[in-house]
Order: C-alpha cells, then structure tokens, then sequence
C-alpha cells in the first residue's frame, strides 16, 4: 500500500497491474529511484526503464489518460477554492480555514507538480486561485476597518 500511494502522489499512471509510467524528467527519475530503493529496501522488486511508443495512438491515449487526472484534480481544486471563498464571509466561529488554506495550496503544489502535459484547466484553477486572492485581500481590508472605524 505504501509503494502505491507513493506513485499516487509522483503521478504516475498504471499502464498494467504492477507497471506505472511517468513522463521522462529529471524529476520523475529521481522519485522512481528514491522509491525503488525504498521498495528494495522493503524487500520487493523494482525495475526502472525507458520506454518509448511503437504506435502513436498509444502514446496519445496515455497522455490523455495524465491529461484527465490533472483536469479531475483541478476540478476538485476548484471545489474546495470555491468553499473557501464562501467560507470568507462566515463569522468565525469555528476557524479553520487557515489550515484549509495551507492544505489547499500544499495540494495545488502537488497537483501541479503532476500536471506532467499542462492540462487545459490550469488557467481555470489559476483564475479561482485569483479570486480566492482577491476576496481574501477584501476581507482583509474589511477586518482592518473594523477595527480602525470609531
């Protein structure tokens, strides 16, 4: 369970039970031998190799299949960008959403690092992103003039 949700987090994508590909970079190949070491080290196999598509539509439906991960991340992104916005004109009474702030951006950081053919919802998430900023700069300035209003 630990090697698989190590390769979950990388980004990696199962092409057959066992094998999980990601896109060559200097990244990618240091967390492959990090987490093959690891799994050697656990006692079990691993092999890392380079491989290249015969058939073009293979390699196309294989980035469609990162593509579709990234975009489904986003559209989770997304979700919890919008409930924190709304969050921002709640009283706080129970405040939490400093740590949901600090949980989302450590997971756009890691959605993003994943993002490994810059799927098509980037400007999306970047423009929720954008608004999130904006309304928490407005809230901000709301707080401050409470405060300094007589």
């Amino acid at each position: 369970m630990y090697i698989w949700r190590k390769l979950k987090e990388c980004g990696a994508v199962y092409l057959k039970q066992g094998v999980a590909l990601l896109p060559k970079s200097q990244s990618s190949l240091v967390k492959f031998k990090s987490l093959a070491a690891k799994t050697r080290d656990m006692g079990g196999e691993a092999v890392i190799a380079e491989m290249r598509f015969i058939d073009p539509r293979d390699e196309t439906d294989m980035i469609t299949k990162f593509q579709n991960r990234s975009q489904e991340e986003y559209r989770e992104m997304i979700a919890e960008i919008s409930g924190l916005k709304e969050s921002l004109h709640q009283k706080p009474v129970a405040d939490d959403r400093h740590d949901r702030l600090k949980r989302t951006a450590r997971r756009y950081r890691q959605v993003r690092s994943r993002d490994y053919f810059k799927s098509r919802s980037l400007p999306e998430i970047a423009a929720a992103l954008d608004e999130l900023f904006g309304d928490m700069a407005r809230a901000t300035d709301d707080l401050a003039r409470y405060f300094t209003d007589k």
